[in-house]
């Protein structure tokens, strides 16, 4: 085995092992989760040395709920150091996998001071009643899905073209596309509230934000009516389960009753 590793492979970093927890500090915004437990369990059942990585100044980059649940268990805990290593670069490992969720992402670079983030949850918080994904698409307006900004690292420019706005989102560079559009979506948006169907909120569903923001920006298209069309035909206003669906059901009911010759809207 040495051999084979002396032959075909260089070091580049030692494993350590210590059970002076107190060496080890964490990064002011690195998530913490509830996965701590889960591998308290595991641990006890079958002990498997993962290392954790850190930089320099003994911050755990990658490996924070590892280092919790060996702490708690009094085991050993197994390391290695990498130099130069931040914040940055937590976000950029968890891009690959599924540790983190978007709210993670954002929570992050907004408490790195970030203005696109926080305007992210400032509008959150005008709007609880949507989803994040629902926010994200008002937020970006009619930007495509290759918003961003210039890539040096050709690592990165890979991520970026497989991912689009998702990847954009982790490593810090979704864009704001217009402001006071995105609040002015969303107030229309939150008219169609009252209309429920079978006890379904219609209006927060994230199909039916996409079909919004087709229908808002199409010409002859008059919210406010609609509005008036949706109240006064309750019936006619349901669950879809696509933007698609939601479209064709608002154009049926923009249509109903009104005048032959009038042109609906184009979207």
């Amino acid at each position: 085995m040495k051999e084979i590793f002396s032959n075909r492979c260089k070091p580049i970093a030692m494993v350590y092992e210590t059970k002076d927890y107190d060496l080890f500090s964490f990064l002011e915004y690195n998530r913490k989760t509830d996965h701590v437990n889960a591998l308290i369990e595991s641990f006890r059942e079958r002990d498997v040395p993962n290392a954790i990585l850190c930089n320099e100044k003994m911050e755990i980059i990658d490996g924070q709920n590892r280092f919790l649940a060996r702490k708690e268990l009094g085991l050993p805990i197994f390391f290695y150091c990498i130099e130069n290593l931040n914040i940055y670069d937590v976000a950029f490992l968890n891009s690959y996998g599924k540790n983190w969720g978007a709210k993670d992402y954002v929570d992050m670079w907004a408490s790195l001071g970030k203005e696109e983030y926080i305007k992210i949850k400032r509008f959150c918080a005008m709007f609880p009643d949507f989803s994040l994904t629902s926010s994200l698409h008002l937020l970006r307006g009619q930007l495509s899905t290759q918003i961003g900004a210039h890539y040096s690292d050709e690592h990165i420019k890979s991520e970026k073209a497989k991912s689009g706005t998702k990847a954009h989102l982790k490593l810090g560079n979704f864009k704001v596309a217009d402001w006071d559009k995105a609040v002015y979506y969303a107030n229309c948006i939150m008219e169609y509230k009252p209309f429920v169907s079978t006890g379904i909120s219609i209006y927060k569903h994230d199909a039916f934000v996409s079909a919004m923001l087709v229908l808002l920006r199409a010409n002859n298209f008059d919210n406010h009516e609609m509005v008036k069309k949706v109240s006064a035909n309750r019936g006619y206003f349901y669950k879809c389960q696509t933007k698609e669906q939601y479209i064709k059901m608002l154009q049926e009911l923009w249509n109903y009753k009104r005048r032959v010759g009038k042109k609906t809207f184009v979207y």
